[in-house]
């Protein structure tokens, strides 16, 4: 069933959403999560018990094409 005319729908990304490889829509552009910083690699180990994180391989040979 469709909102009423001029009803906000706030919908907003959780932490567990928010993983490498996943893609996530920012104002109607969708974007590929290819890593993250060492603060975040530590939330994640400490909030989820996940301790390898792996950077997303096709987002990294993107970058090198893109700096040539």
């Amino acid at each position: 069933m469709g909102g009423q005319i001029g009803e906000v729908n706030q919908q907003f990304y959780k932490d567990s959403d928010l993983k490498i490889g996943a893609y996530i829509n920012v104002y109607g552009r969708s974007f590929l999560i290819c890593d993250c910083d060492e603060f975040t690699k530590e939330y994640y180990r400490i909030k989820y018990g996940i301790s390898k994180i792996i950077p997303y391989s096709s987002c990294l040979a993107f970058t090198v094409l893109l700096l040539q």
